[in-house]
């Protein structure tokens, strides 16, 4: 990592608290956690958001949300968040061969066309939200998806991209315990 941060054995007031949450969760602190560490406000601003996009229950499913945050992933070139991302996908119990699709070439995945859909919605956005036309948000209304779903596939997107340009900036490395279950 670019920049200093707390250590475990270090961590005082909040971030001990949190640090202790993923200790007991995860048996670790990521170093995605880490990084925000040094700035309090920042800190709590991120794990409110990881918790409220990713985490909490909403109207796209779990497994929905790790194929895009994996597919962000990929359009930002960060490997720390296509590791850890695979690695939920994993243990929701998508198997591996969707996974290196979706790494490899999303377009191929066997998806259904709603999915397909969300899919290519959140690759454009990734990758070019300026140029995005009305057509993509209007393919999901025409597959089902509501206005509050679109939001929340649209800011799951935005947060993605904050993290994989935070984490890639600032050099955050995978943990020896996440690289040794690296998926080719």
């Amino acid at each position: 990592m670019r920049i200093k941060s707390i250590a475990e054995h270090e961590a005082k007031g909040p971030v001990k608290i949190e640090y202790d949450r993923l200790i007991e969760n995860f048996g670790m602190v990521p170093n995605v956690t880490k990084v925000f560490s040094i700035h309090p406000g920042i800190f709590q601003l991120h794990n409110d958001m990881y918790r409220k996009i990713m985490v909490e229950s909403s109207l796209l499913p779990k497994p929905i949300k790790q194929l895009i945050a994996v597919l962000v992933s990929v359009a930002d070139c960060c490997d720390y968040c296509l590791i850890w991302h695979s690695r939920f996908l994993m243990h929701l119990g998508v198997d591996d061969e969707l996974i290196d699709t979706l790494r490899q070439d999303f377009h191929r995945a066997p998806v259904d066309d709603k999915t397909m859909a969300l899919l290519e919605f959140a690759d454009a956005v990734a990758r070019n939200s300026a140029q995005l036309s009305d057509g993509p948000v209007n393919s999901l209304k025409k597959h089902g998806f509501s206005d509050e779903e679109i939001l929340e596939a649209t800011t799951l997107v935005g947060y993605m991209s904050f993290v994989t340009r935070v984490v890639n900036a600032l050099g955050v490395e995978i943990e020896p315990s996440q690289a040794d279950r690296r998926s080719s």
